[in-house]
């Protein structure tokens, strides 16, 4: 139970104390003073140990932790670099695989594709074998899958959500969940966004992948067989909030309701934006308070 626990944790993006020892902070091709920085900055009163670890070189340094407050309550810190036990030297090797693993997903989804008139759903693209221990670069950031649709569409439908899950990574991820099974609960495994790991799914008007309607960065949840949203743009290149703060103040453009020029599914983009707003965590309503008409375009100002 605890470990299917921590795989919740871990896929879901919390982080929880009682849940590995270790702190983990990733600093890749760093040098020793950098990795040193790394490790004083990611302490806290919390904080027992961190390891910092260079997933490119599969290396990691083990920093014990000094946490105090001063008379005026501001904090104190220093670290010492120590030995990894064989556990942690362990749950590491775990990660470095887990890391290649999810390479290997996000590869394999970019080569295919959910549009109906693309040219074949498997894409002739050659997966890349990994003949050595160094070859887990950074290659998959942000590669790209492809849905027909709107952002929007896919932030207020789950089902929509699940079958773009199902399309791309049914039965793709359950390597990942075996390769933690034996950790021995040693350090806190990073998320896959902190792992800088993520797809970008792009959003298409059409099945030919020509119009460009938006994106949405995700991470891969597989315990629920979902995604974590980190952000996106959609067919009007305004940035996708993400929480009230994001709306309040700011300005967002979309087509003219009136305006012959634009079909009705951009011009229908502003209701499912202000659907998508309301739905958001804090159950804050946010009203347009100004609203400018530019060309075929309108642009609404919001406040919460």
């Amino acid at each position: 139970m605890y470990k299917l626990i921590l795989l919740f944790i871990i896929f879901s993006g919390i982080s929880l104390p009682a849940f590995g020892q270790a702190e983990v902070e990733i600093c890749n091709n760093c040098s020793q003073s950098q990795k040193d920085k790394v490790a004083r900055l990611s302490v806290n009163s919390d904080t027992k140990a961190v390891i910092v670890v260079d997933m490119i070189n599969e290396t990691a340094l083990k920093y014990d932790t000094n946490y105090i407050e001063d008379r005026y309550g501001e904090p104190v810190v220093s670290v010492s670099l120590s030995e990894l036990s064989n556990d942690e030297a362990f749950d590491l090797d775990l990660l470095y695989e887990y890391r290649k693993e999810l390479v290997r997903v996000i590869t394999r989804a970019s080569e295919k594709s959910m549009l109906k008139n693309a040219q074949s759903t498997q894409r002739n693209i050659s997966t890349p074998k990994y003949t050595n221990s160094n070859v887990n670069d950074n290659s998959p950031i942000g590669k790209g899958i492809e849905v027909k649709g709107s952002p929007y569409d896919f932030l207020l439908a789950s089902y929509f959500r699940n079958d773009v899950y199902d399309f791309y990574f049914a039965g793709e991820t359950l390597a990942l969940t075996k390769i933690l099974l034996p950790t021995k609960g040693t350090i806190k495994f990073p998320n896959m966004n902190k792992l800088k790991l993520y797809v970008r799914i792009n959003f298409y008007s059409d099945d030919l992948a020509k119009s460009l309607n938006g994106f949405v960065s995700v991470t891969l949840n597989p315990v629920i067989k979902s995604f974590n949203i980190l952000g996106g743009r959609d067919g009007f290149k305004n940035s996708i909030p993400l929480n009230q703060d994001e709306i309040s103040g700011h300005d967002f453009i979309f087509a003219n309701a009136k305006s012959e020029d634009k079909n009705e599914s951009e011009r229908n983009e502003h209701a499912k934006f202000e659907r998508c707003s309301s739905s958001l965590e804090g159950g804050v309503s946010c009203r347009v308070v100004e609203t400018k008409t530019k060309g075929n375009k309108k642009i609404y100002t919001y406040q919460c």
